[in-house]
């Protein structure tokens, strides 16, 4: 187990919630995948809705416990909270993007949405992906 000290909040990591934040990725891969190929608009939207949610839930993981961060930045989304803390901006940005794209689902282009997914999804990536690296250091050391 390994413990992430961050300004605000210590964040334990350890494999069994890596494991679930790459299980987020894998599936959130398929279904903007899925959302390309859709030959209905309203259905790839959905998709890549779903995508967006699916690589925030991996980085929820990969960070600590989804249970304890979704409220966190729901709260600071709703309080409008500036922060210092890079990765929290990050955070709220990642929820203000997802809840504009859901609330405009019905008119918004199924390209908006699958670039606005995919974005997302390279995030997610590489926040994972540096998870993954300091876990594998921290071991080593």
């Amino acid at each position: 187990m390994i413990r992430v000290k961050r300004e605000n909040m210590s964040l334990i990591v350890d494999n069994y919630r890596i494991n679930w934040a790459l299980r987020y990725i894998r599936e959130a891969e398929a279904d903007l995948s899925s959302a390309k190929g859709s030959p209905m608009p309203a259905v790839g939207v959905s998709l890549a809705l779903l995508a967006m949610r699916k690589s925030q839930t991996a980085i929820y993981y990969s960070l600590g416990d989804p249970a304890y961060l979704a409220p966190l930045i729901t709260q600071r989304v709703a309080n409008e909270g500036k922060t210092k803390d890079i990765l929290m901006c990050i955070l709220v940005q990642m929820e203000q993007l997802i809840q504009r794209d859901s609330k405009l689902a019905e008119t918004l282009s199924k390209n908006a949405a699958i670039a606005d997914a995919g974005h997302l999804l390279e995030i997610a990536s590489e926040i994972i992906s540096l998870m993954i690296r300091g876990t594998k250091e921290e071991k080593s050391a």
